[in-house]
């Protein structure tokens, strides 16, 4: 696709609604549409969405810091202007959760009733996801240098935001001050795709025609071992 068509948008758009109004927390990938903005043909459009989109930014992270106030959100308001605690809280955070984040994002929790899947499952998921990025049907293209650093700084960007949001639950819920905790893995599969493709590159690619077949048979051995623990825990 080398250039978006009105229709494009439009049904860009249309999805990311659907997507934000079944779960809120996916509205906070917006930004990523900035990914879209070298595919627009008109140069000055270009230049005028990254200008407008970093005036926002700014503008944002200003009145967040002097001005905004939320009865709902203020735990997280204050944590965001008190930038060593901030640090220290988002270091924890990551060294201690995020390897329940990846354990979740490959399937290890089927739902919210503690239905847990097969470990060779998630295994072979993952497994499944980085042989992809080089056993494929051939990369003819990939991001350039500059376009991986804007989609590494996005995904970061998101990430921490989406974390920051759950900083009242931690502090109400669980009783936690030094991490912040109520993120699950499977809030990132929309977005998380992004720094596979930037690993993805033609010259890392090895073709193979049957690849496909190959990850549709392992998928469908890990949905039908998924199924299986789903249909023990209400047997």
């Amino acid at each position: 696709l080398d250039k978006l068509s009105v229709r494009d948008i439009v049904v860009l758009v249309l999805l990311f609604v659907a997507m934000s109004l079944s779960k809120f927390a996916y509205a906070l990938l917006l930004p990523i549409f900035l990914i879209l903005v070298p595919k627009i043909g008109n140069k000055r459009v270009r230049i005028a969405i990254y200008a407008g989109s970093a005036t926002v930014f700014v503008l944002g992270v200003l009145f967040v810091l002097l001005f905004a106030s939320s009865a709902a959100y203020q735990d997280t308001l204050d944590l965001v202007r008190n930038p060593p605690l901030l640090v220290w809280v988002m270091s924890n955070t990551f060294f201690q959760v995020a390897p329940n984040w990846i354990e979740e994002f490959t399937g290890s929790a089927l739902s919210n009733l503690d239905i847990f899947a097969w470990k060779p499952c998630i295994w072979a998921f993952s497994l499944l996801l980085i042989m992809s990025l080089i056993f494929n049907l051939g990369e003819e293209r990939s991001f350039v240098r500059a376009e991986k650093i804007g989609i590494v700084a996005l995904v970061l960007f998101i990430t921490c935001t989406l974390i920051l949001v759950f900083r009242n639950w931690t502090l109400t819920v669980d009783m936690r001050d030094d991490v912040i905790l109520g993120v699950q893995g499977r809030y990132f599969l929309p977005y998380f795709i992004l720094p596979f493709l930037c690993l993805s590159t033609p010259r890392a690619s090895q073709v193979r025609e049957n690849c496909l077949v190959i990850y549709s048979v392992v998928l469908a051995l890990v949905f039908a071992f998924d199924s299986y623990s789903i249909f023990l825990a209400f047997a």
